[in-house]
């Protein structure tokens, strides 16, 4: 054997070595490399791969030193191994800060640096390594740089945890679970990588680093896990093959180095039950990403068709609103004999014209508000109100309408405080459209009952009517914009559907809820409002 290099240890070895090794590298690299060509080189994907590559090179300065036995060689790249395992902690820690804080501050840059470059100082200037022992082909490491490799590690996993707790405070569950899983992965990983590094030092031991090293796919695992489930790349159906190949991988590489028949069966009978469920695990995931495909294509549609009922509803509301106003301004005044005395017979027309417009302003004004109050963008003049004296108007307004449909309109309210805050005029346009459609849906010679009660600190208002009821074909969109009912435009020529969704749009604004009991096709229908008064009655 040539006097300049080692006695070569013993295949078993070699082999555990190139597992522990090279199978961590070629997924990490696959990993960060796809991450970065999907995301365009983003500063996250960018940060990540470069953290993924710099413990690859670890790995593989790593695996030389288990596998040359060349003297120099050996004394070159041990020389050099601890200023990389710092590089990649300084790099996990910072795309773990990036990731959670979307930065990190110009002290952690300069702090992370320093250590840095220190470390590179005490490498070049030959302080890394102060001997080789040639019995045992094994460089004799400065106490200096152990202890400072020990001290950086623990001062990159401080500043994990410092963005952990950055984050956590201004975050939400969905984020705060994202940052929780990876930080687990982080340091799990960090953790044992370090404690076998110090273990193997000090017990001289270091197949213990061959067995540590066993981790690197788990921690991959989640990583993967985290990227495709938690979206930190937004990389879906490929990270999930990625973990699925990462499984069959480790398995059937353990045939390299298991010794036994029985543990060679056994091992296979486990790749092959891996194999099934990844097959099973593929096509199920599959199927979830094009249904999810599809849900977001829907949700696109659906947000192209709110941008088309905005834009209608502001031509509502400069054009046809201003079309009809002046209208019915022309008309008042031919009537009211601006433009002179009109002739007899052209009044009545003159005068129908004037309701004609002033009902089609009101129509488009009913829609402008029932959509503004369904997007929660109408405004309220919220202040201290009594809603006694605002039930009993409506009513008493309603009744000459009832009437004319040859209806009954009654009003029950019970003693008691009905203070509240809210706006006045919207909750009375809200319980307005409740009255006037039981009037417009009853039947010939019917009733409406409308009551008003305080239990607690809530005001409930009922208006019960005697109509056909609500079909159940359409409960699901009573209260939505444009919902109408099947048979709506039969006894309201007038419906536009956008009256429920201003109901329950004002009641929600004041913290209450509307609902309605019918049980059609039995007669009669029952809406309720209910709102808080802050007060205990």
């Amino acid at each position: 054997m040539d006097i300049n290099t080692c006695f070569e240890t013993t295949n078993y070895y070699h082999t555990i070595a190139y597992y522990a090794h090279l199978v961590p590298v070629a997924l990490a690299l696959l990993l960060s490399t796809y991450a970065l060509l999907k995301t365009r080189f983003s500063k996250l994907s960018v940060i990540f791969f470069l953290f993924t590559l710099s413990f690859s090179l670890w790995l593989l300065n790593d695996l030389i030193l288990w596998t040359n036995q060349s003297y120099l060689s050996i004394y070159f790249f041990w020389s050099w191994i601890d200023y990389v395992n710092i590089i990649f902690f300084a790099l996990g820690a910072y795309f773990f800060g990036v990731l959670v804080r979307g930065r990190v501050s110009i002290f952690e840059k300069i702090l992370t640096i320093a250590v840095c470059v220190t470390a590179f100082v005490l490498t070049v200037t030959g302080n890394a390594v102060t001997d080789f022992n040639q019995p045992v082909c094994e460089v004799l490491e400065n106490s200096v740089i152990t202890t400072y490799k020990l001290f950086a590690e623990g001062a990159f996993v401080a500043l994990m945890l410092f963005s952990y707790v950055a984050a956590w405070r201004a975050s939400d569950r969905q984020k705060r679970v994202q940052t929780s899983i990876v930080l687990f992965a982080m340091l799990l990983f960090f953790g044992v990588f370090s404690s076998t590094e110090y273990i193997a030092t000090v017990t001289d031991i270091y197949e213990i680093n061959l067995y540590g090293l066993f981790v690197l796919p788990l921690f991959l695992i989640i990583m993967v896990f985290s990227i495709t489930n938690l979206g930190i790349f937004q990389i879906r159906f490929l990270g999930t093959q990625l973990l699925v190949y990462t499984l069959l991988i480790m398995i059937g590489s353990q045939f390299l180095f298991l010794q036994s028949t029985t543990d060679a069966a056994l091992n296979g009978i486990t790749l092959v039950t891996a194999i099934l469920f990844s097959l099973l695990l593929l096509r199920n995931t599959k199927r979830e990403l094009e249904a999810r495909v599809e849900i977001e294509r829907l949700a696109l549609d659906l947000q192209t068709a709110n941008k088309g009922q905005e834009t209608l509803i502001h031509i509502m509301n400069h054009q046809i609103k201003g079309y009809l106003g002046r209208a019915r301004i022309i008309f008042h005044e031919l009537l009211s004999g601006g433009y002179g005395v009109m002739p007899e017979k052209a009044q009545p027309p003159l005068a129908k014209g004037l309701e004609t417009a002033a009902d089609g302003v009101a129509y488009v004004q009913s829609i402008l508000r029932g959509a503004s109050a369904a997007q929660g963008t109408l405004p309220y003049d919220m202040r201290p109100i009594d809603l006694k004296p605002v039930v009993a108007e409506v009513v008493a307004e309603q009744q000459d309408a009832a009437k004319e449909q040859g209806l009954s309109l009654t009003a029950d309210i019970e003693g008691g405080d009905y203070r509240m805050t809210g706006d006045a005029v919207e909750l009375r346009e809200a319980f307005k459209n409740l009255v006037t459609n039981a009037i417009k849906y009853n039947v010939p010679k019917g009733s409406i009952a409308v009551a008003l009660r305080r239990t607690d600190e809530k005001i409930v208002l009922s208006v019960k009517d005697t109509g056909r009821g609500i079909p159940e074909e359409d409960r699901s969109r009573i209260f939505t914009t444009g919902g109408m009912g099947t048979d709506s435009l039969k006894y309201n020529p007038d419906a536009a559907g956008f009256g429920l969704a201003f109901v329950k749009g004002v009641v929600e604004h004041h913290h209450g809820r509307v609902w309605y009991e019918s049980n059609a096709p039995e007669p009669g229908t029952t809406f309720f409002v209910e709102v808080s008064t802050g007060r205990k009655g």
